[in-house]
């Protein structure tokens, strides 16, 4: 839920831990977002294709670098966190596939011939290729 906090740009409580040392607490916040009645309206119409690189950077280097933050190990918490840990991975997985998106773009407008794509997104690959009348299109 910690990630899912950081990726929505809620900000942690300040609390201390038990040495007396200021931390990030995201306990209470979470609890907040998960008791608002649009919780999961939020996760599906999030804009990500204007994820804050910095939001990105946090989740990459504090929660994807942990080999422990695994779809398979949020299920053994319960079926939600495995589906928050998944929409997590799919953020970023999504924020480095959208530069390729506007990069194809581009080259329509410039009417360049491209290649088929293909994308390796949690376990299944994906095949693009670009279509003149449709843009990005997925092949299989």
């Amino acid at each position: 839920m910690q990630a899912v906090c950081v990726i929505l740009d809620v900000k942690p409580a300040k609390a201390k831990d038990e040495a007396g040392k200021p931390i990030n607490d995201y306990w209470k916040p979470s609890v907040a977002l998960l008791n608002e009645k649009d919780f999961l309206n939020k996760l599906k119409s999030y804009d990500k294709d204007n994820i804050n690189p910095k939001l990105i950077e946090k989740i990459r280097s504090t929660y994807l670098t942990n080999e422990g933050f695994t779809p398979e190990n949020a299920k053994k918490a319960s079926p939600a966190a495995e589906g928050m840990c998944k929409w997590v991975h799919a953020m970023s997985s999504y924020e480095k596939v959208s530069p390729l998106q506007a990069c194809l773009t581009l080259q329509q407008q410039l009417e360049c011939p491209v290649m088929p794509i293909r994308v390796h997104w949690f376990s299944v690959a994906l095949t693009f290729h670009f279509d003149s009348q449709t843009g990005l299109v997925r092949s299989g």
